[in-house]
């Protein structure tokens, strides 16, 4: 759709297309759906790139065939949990597993270079670097309370808005019910 909500257009069908993201370029859309797709923002056909379903997925701002995921390796029966890795669409379905707690909320660095992350700690966390290549990290924040439940980089990638809040939870145990 344009800016002001006008020229709305439907791109997909169904109701399994998670983890959506838009090319750098504008031109692509990637989804989730039995697999990874990508199809033209214009319209058009949706082209699988990989029959793995990842979680969600983050592309390489430098290099189109590069990205980060979220990822669960049902092929490999002793890995038996999601991990986070680096796909090149080359070489599919091969992956850099970059051997960090698996979570979700990342992001490239502009340059490509580096991946934000946001670690999983149990009562706080914090965000972190992590370079694909060297797999060295380095801790951006320093936050000692509080769990990170959302973060966003801005395009020039000088300013990351990050989300915040407590870590409660309640347990209930509720009795004389049959």
């Amino acid at each position: 759709m344009d800016f002001d909500g006008t020229n709305l257009k439907q791109l997909t069908d169904g109701k399994n297309k998670d983890f959506s993201e838009i090319s750098r370029n504008g031109k692509w859309i990637y989804f989730a759906d039995n697999g990874l797709w990508k199809m033209p923002v214009e319209g058009g056909e949706a082209i699988r790139i990989m029959k793995e379903t990842p979680g969600r997925v983050h592309f390489s701002p430098t290099r189109p065939n590069i990205f980060s995921a979220y990822f669960y390796d049902d092929r490999d029966k002793k890995k038996d949990t999601w991990m986070h890795v680096v796909f090149n669409t080359d070489k599919l379905p091969e992956y850099k597993d970059l051997k960090i707690e698996p979570v979700d909320l990342f992001d490239w660095m502009p340059d490509g270079r580096k991946i934000y992350f946001v670690d999983g700690g149990e009562s706080f966390n914090n965000i972190w670097t992590i370079s694909p290549e060297t797999l060295e990290t380095e801790r951006i924040t320093n936050f000692q309370d509080q769990r990170i439940s959302n973060m966003s980089l801005s395009p020039d990638g000088k300013t990351i808005a990050v989300s915040r809040g407590s870590a409660i939870g309640n347990i209930l145990k509720i009795s004389g019910y049959n």
